[in-house]
């Protein structure tokens, strides 16, 4: 698991500006990948690493100048972000920073030197504004070009799932973490290489950050916010202190904020075990499964649900099954504190309360065209949730929000579990789905309840937006969520390669299919769409 940001500096004498770098850029939060001395050293070590947070480069190197591997950098990746720095940069300006979409800071060595702490400061101040700019919320299509994605590689609350009772944790049978987080590391790696490496951001590493800049009380909130149900923090509100109900609580929650952030986060993934209180574990030595007094979050990896983005909305879910109800709060908190979140803040669609009839799912959520926007109901997705959050997007401008119905059934999970767009010219079909008729409602801003469209979802994508259908497989596909499928660009689709009989269909539909190993990952009954949650798209 990444739980640091990951800097690749390209300086000639890195002997003599090592000390100065490791103080703008502290290990505590960031790994120095490598020193590269030269361009074309550069060069080598960028194109084979694509899990790089920034570059920070010296203008004037031995074989070349910045400029060389700026034009380079940029051809590859058209969203890292960028530092430059140079003792004498000549023929440099602040415009052609500009026209590489570098950071608009050049760093001059004689400074750094002179007032490190000071220029650090800077750094990560510059460094913030870049990245709340790129997380701004912007999805108005499933297909265009992806910018910037949330997601999360499964890690230890995998571990902590009971064998005993896997369908209370929606999993169909238990995953080798080991390999489901190589699997999810090779897709994330096939994703960048295909959509021209958007910034993903790791969960995990934006919720460690949070708590690295929270301390005492306000590091305990944030526990209390994400461990705790919103029924019993209501309960205790009217009392005072939640941990005045239990001692051995008030003493776990002591506990948890004295933890480094890194054990921290860790636990608040995992929740807490009976043996984490009284410290006893099984005949075995193993903490008891069957005892947890919170749940984990196993199905955290599928980032579409807790929450989504429909035009410049970015709404948090509230979860239909129990076992995802802490998701969100995992997401709240990131929100409300970390400094990327700041444009999402601004544009956050949130209940807050969990409790009640009213649930919403991001596999629910599509993005047909700029401002049209479906919304399904579904086992998981209500028609309150969908009534608040249609007239939601509608009084932010979309012009409409079409309303389709999913029946409650195991194939028909979401509605990107039956249907995915696939490019601006098809849609990717169940069959089933084409042949079950369900109705399906329009909401615009021209009445004040939805009006019936008269047609299924398909039909109606294929006669008011032209969309070919492609159907998926055989039904042992679609039970590996053949329909579920990633574009990350107009003609590029991420798929499982266990669906070979739907991914020849897209070929022969003039798609390119990018395929990638999956068999501890589909165990979760979601695909390459459930596992990222766009934050922008162009």
């Amino acid at each position: 698991m990444k739980l640091k940001r990951r800097a690749l500096v390209v300086e000639d004498r890195p002997e003599l500006w090592k000390e100065y770098l490791d103080r703008l850029f502290p290990i505590s939060d960031w790994e120095i990948s490598h020193y590269a001395t030269t361009v074309a050293e550069a060069k080598r070590q960028f194109q084979a690493d694509s899990d790089l947070d920034l570059l920070v480069i010296d203008y004037e190197l031995p074989d070349g100048t910045g400029r060389d591997f700026l034009e380079f950098a940029r051809s590859i990746d058209p969203n890292i972000p960028i530092f430059l720095f140079s003792e004498v940069a000549k023929g440099f300006s602040a415009e052609d920073a500009s026209d590489f979409n570098a950071l608009p800071l050049f760093l001059s060595k004689t400074k750094i030197r002179d007032n490190v702490e000071a220029i650090s400061e800077k750094c990560s101040r510059v460094y913030e504004q870049y990245m709340a700019e790129m997380c701004t919320p912007s999805v108005t299509s499933e297909f265009g070009r992806l910018r910037t994605v949330l997601v999360h590689e499964p890690w230890y609350e995998v571990r902590r799932l009971d064998p005993n009772d896997l369908p209370y944790y929606l999993i169909e049978s238990p995953p080798d973490l080991d390999q489901a987080s190589d699997q999810h590391k090779g897709f994330i790696t096939k994703l960048k290489e295909e959509a021209d490496r958007p910034i993903t951001l790791e969960v995990a590493l934006l919720l460690r950050e949070v708590l690295d800049r929270q301390h005492g009380a306000d590091r305990t909130t944030v526990i209390e916010n994400i461990l705790l149900s919103h029924d019993f923090r209501t309960v205790c509100a009217r009392f005072g202190d939640v941990t005045a109900f239990s001692p051995p609580l008030a003493s776990m929650m002591e506990k948890l904020t004295n933890l480094p952030s890194d054990a921290l986060t860790q636990t608040l993934l995992c929740g807490l075990n009976r043996s984490d209180f009284s410290g006893v574990k099984d005949a075995a030595g193993q903490t008891d499964h069957s005892y947890q007094v919170v749940e984990p979050v196993p199905n955290l990896y599928f980032m579409r649900d807790p929450c989504f983005v429909l035009g410049n909305s970015f709404v948090l879910s509230r979860m239909y099954w129990p076992i995802r109800r802490r998701e969100p709060r995992i997401l709240r908190e990131i929100i409300k504190h970390h400094p990327f979140m700041e444009n999402v803040r601004h544009n956050l669609v949130d209940w807050e309360d969990e409790t009640g009839p009213v649930s919403a799912e991001g596999g629910d959520a599509m993005a047909i065209a700029p401002g049209i926007y479906a919304l399904a109901l579904s086992e998981r997705t209500s028609r309150q949730a969908v009534s608040e959050i249609a007239r939601e997007l509608l009084r932010n401008g979309a012009e409409e929000v079409i309303q389709p119905t999913i029946p409650v059934k195991r194939a028909f999970i979401h509605l990107d579990t039956v249907c995915s767009l696939a490019g601006p010219e098809h849609v990717l079909v169940h069959p089933e789905a084409i042949h079950s008729y369900t109705e399906t409602y329009r909401w615009t801003n021209k009445s004040k309840e939805p009006r019936p469209l008269d047609k299924s979802f398909v039909q109606y994508l294929q006669d008011e937006h032209g969309k070919k259908s492609i159907e998926t497989g055989d039904p042992l596909e679609q039970f590996d969520d053949a329909a579920n499928v990633l574009m990350v660009n107009p003609s590029t689709a991420m798929t499982y390669d266990r669906n070979p009989i739907t991914n020849e269909r897209l070929r022969v539909a003039g798609i390119n299919v990018r395929q990638f190993h999956g068999s501890d990952l589909v165990v979760g009954r979601g695909g390459a769409r459930c596992m990222t949650m766009p934050l922008r798209r162009d």
